[in-house]
């Protein structure tokens, strides 16, 4: 939590009583999202359909920072030459 203040901070030029604030804003939404994941995969969908909903999302999140890394280093190597 202390570097991703720092990086608040010096990044977005929050102060440290902004960036606290919202750094406990997003860890109490998350953790409560969690619960809330968890009422609608035992009340509805089924722990299966769940874990296989969850994986294929993190595999698309995962395939478009892959995609946007190289996307920023070809804008890059474009815009040096």
């Amino acid at each position: 939590m202390a570097n991703m203040i720092f990086y608040l901070m010096n990044g977005y030029n929050i102060n440290i009583a902004t960036g606290t604030s919202i750094l406990q804003l997003w860890s109490a939404i998350s953790n409560a999202l969690d619960i809330v994941g968890a009422f609608l995969a035992d009340s509805f969908l089924g722990r299966f359909w769940v874990i296989a909903l969850g994986s294929f999302s993190s595999l698309l999140v995962s395939i478009s920072f892959v995609f946007f890394f190289f996307l920023a280093l070809l804008l890059r190597a474009c815009l040096v030459s």
